[in-house]
């Protein structure tokens, strides 16, 4: 993202700077989400944001020790990962149920600030109230998008491990695990749903 040549909101700033690096991640449920003992509706999504930045250090270092650097210095890798943002790797994190973080926030704010921009040369409301409808629309289209997501991805899991009624099944003697998996890749992609074979 470069954010360099717009006049930000203050919190858009402080999370991008002038040049940043994002990278979006996914949370499943599962063991992020139970164990948690927070009653905050993101602890989950939020802790996992936070993994992100560290992780690219650590691949950064990684790569740069391949590359035959100096140890305790930084290589070529990791010096041009801190050029974006002070180092810092923004991590967009979509929760079990599209639960975004709050970087994702950040962005739909810098998206809604910059429409509001374009629309106000044709209309005479506030920046405020401007910014505050496309701030809607936007949420609504990103919370559509990753719900959207996760409802593909539950069916996805579905079709592949339910089997169909209709699906040829082997007999006993020349059924293996591998065969059953074979068969079952094949049928999804022969006959996707809807297909009405």
């Amino acid at each position: 993202l470069d954010t360099a040549p717009n006049d930000l909101p203050e919190n858009v700033a402080n999370a991008l700077g002038g040049r940043a690096l994002a990278d979006l991640k996914t949370l499943s449920p599962g063991v992020a989400h139970s164990e948690s003992t927070s009653t905050a509706l993101s602890h989950s999504v939020e802790k996992r944001q936070k993994q992100v930045s560290p992780a690219y250090h650590a691949a950064a270092r990684s790569l740069d020790a391949e590359l035959d650097s100096q140890p305790g210095s930084s290589g070529p890798v990791e010096s041009e990962f801190r050029t974006y943002n002070s180092g810092k790797a923004v991590g967009l994190v979509a929760g079990a149920y599209a639960a975004p973080s709050s970087a994702f926030h950040v962005i739909i704010d810098l998206i809604a600030c910059q429409l509001a921009d374009g629309h106000l040369q044709f209309i005479d409301i506030g920046h405020g109230k401007c910014k505050s409808i496309f701030l809607q629309q936007v949420r609504r289209s990103l919370e559509l998008a990753l719900h959207r997501g996760w409802a593909r991805l539950m069916l996805d899991h579905c079709l592949t491990l339910v089997q169909h009624p209709n699906q040829t099944r082997p007999t006993a003697a020349e059924a293996t695990e591998e065969d059953d998996e074979e068969a079952r890749a094949s049928y999804h992609h022969t006959y996707p749903p809807g297909y009405g074979g």
